[in-house]
């Protein structure tokens, strides 16, 4: 208890500014504070200079400081929201490339049943087919 005296005295000393008069209160060898007189024990009184008014240079450079963290945390939202576009602009190519590829799978294994299936006379073109399904599926989807 006696450690929370000095920080309970500073607020009440914070929060009665506006008195300009702060009681100190003698009780037993123990302080108090307070903004009425004592009713008891040995009484002082204690005179509160009035708080200086904020000097204007240390106003603008707060405020300049002030207006730099809007800035600097505005530019982290639209960069995190960049960021989080281009995530989602990646994701949907990356379906997009995975559908094409499921796609010249499907049909590259089309036009391998075509040939197992393909006479004599027309083997020849569906082997071309396949063999062309099989370069456009190792162009578009190298893995």
């Amino acid at each position: 208890m006696n450690k929370l005296l000095p920080a309970i005295a500073a607020c009440a000393v914070l929060a009665s500014a506006s008195a300009q008069t702060m009681h100190k209160c003698m009780v037993d060898g123990k302080p108090s504070y307070g903004d009425r007189p004592c009713t008891s024990g040995v009484a002082s009184e204690l005179a509160i200079a009035p708080t200086p008014a904020a000097d204007p240079e240390t106003a603008a450079r707060l405020a300049r400081q002030h207006a730099l963290a809007q800035q600097l945390t505005l530019r982290d939202v639209l960069a995190d929201a960049a960021e989080r576009q281009e995530q989602q602009r990646a994701r949907r190519a990356a379906a997009g490339q995975k559908i094409k590829c499921d796609r010249l799978r499907l049909r590259q294994q089309w036009a391998r049943e075509d040939v197992r299936s393909a006479s004599k006379n027309t083997s020849a073109a569906f082997e071309r087919k396949a063999r062309r399904q099989a370069q456009a599926m190792a162009l578009e989807c190298p893995s």
